[in-house]
C-alpha cells in the first residue's frame, strides 16, 4: 500500500487537571486515566472535532470532552450547564482552546450529549475514544531511503505515526482533509502517489502577483 496526501496527528495526553482554574463547585476527580484519545488537529477546525464521534473506534464510557467558544468565562458556562447536566471535570486537556474532559453520572449519560451540543457557548463535543499503539508502514521498497518519514535519530515527521490514523479522505463534514504543505522545491506533482492527491486553493489566483491564498 502506497500513499500520497494529508494527515492527521492524534496525539496521547495525560489529564491536565490542575493547569487551569475549574469552579470549586464541580468534583475533581485526579488519578491516572486510562489511555484515552485525544484528537488534535493541526487545523483548529471544530466541525472536524466533532465529526470524529461518528466512527467506531472504542470509547469510555460515561466520558466526554468538551470544547467551549472562544472568549466566553469557563468557569460561568460550566456553571450554567451543571444547572440541567450532572457532570464531573476530569480535567482541561486544552486550557488554550477551552477544552474540557468530563465524566458524566448515569445511564443517561449519552443523552446529556445532545444537550452540550445544543448549549449556545458550546463550539463541539465528542466521545473520549480508546485508541492502541499501531505501526503502519507503506510497502514501498524505497521507503527506507526516505528520513524524512521515519529516521532513528528522531530527525523526522513521524508520518508512520499519522498513517495509523488516516492515510487521507473525507472528514465526517465531507470536506476533503487538506494539512501537508510542501516548502522548497515542492514535489514532482505527476508521481504516481500524489498526480491523484494534490488539492489546489480555489481561492489563489495564478499570476496575479498576490499572496492570496
Amino acid at each position: 500500500m502506497r500513499w500520497g496526501g494529508c494527515f492527521i496527528l492524534v496525539h496521547q495526553i495525560p489529564y491536565l487537571s490542575n493547569t487551569f482554574e475549574i469552579p470549586q463547585k464541580f468534583k475533581i476527580m485526579i488519578g491516572k486515566p486510562k489511555l484515552a484519545l485525544f484528537t488534535a488537529m493541526l487545523c483548529a477546525n471544530a466541525s472536524l472535532f466533532g465529526q470524529i464521534a461518528a466512527d467506531e473506534t472504542p470509547f469510555i464510557e460515561n466520558q466526554l470532552l468538551v470544547m467551549l467558544a472562544d472568549h466566553v468565562e469557563p468557569a460561568k458556562v460550566l456553571t450554567e450547564l451543571a444547572l440541567d447536566i450532572n457532570f464531573e471535570v476530569l480535567g482541561v486537556p486544552s486550557p488554550s482552546t477551552n477544552i474540557y474532559l468530563l465524566y458524566l453520572s448515569g445511564e443517561d449519560w449519552a443523552e446529556s450529549m445532545s444537550k452540550f451540543k445544543a448549549h449556545r457557548h458550546v463550539r463541539a463535543v465528542q466521545l473520549n475514544h480508546l485508541v492502541s499503539e499501531r505501526e503502519t508502514v507503506p510497502n514501498d521498497p524505497n521507503f527506507g531511503q526516505q528520513w524524512h518519514h521515519v529516521e532513528s535519530g528522531d530527525h523526522d515527521i513521524d508520518s508512520d505515526l499519522a498513517w495509523d490514523v488516516t492515510t487521507g479522505g473525507v472528514a465526517g463534514n465531507g470536506a476533503r482533509i487538506v494539512v501537508a504543505v510542501l516548502e522548497g522545491g515542492g514535489s514532482n506533482y505527476s508521481h504516481a502517489d500524489l498526480i491523484d492527491n494534490h488539492w489546489t486553493n480555489p481561492g489563489e489566483v495564478p499570476d496575479n502577483g498576490v499572496d492570496d491564498d
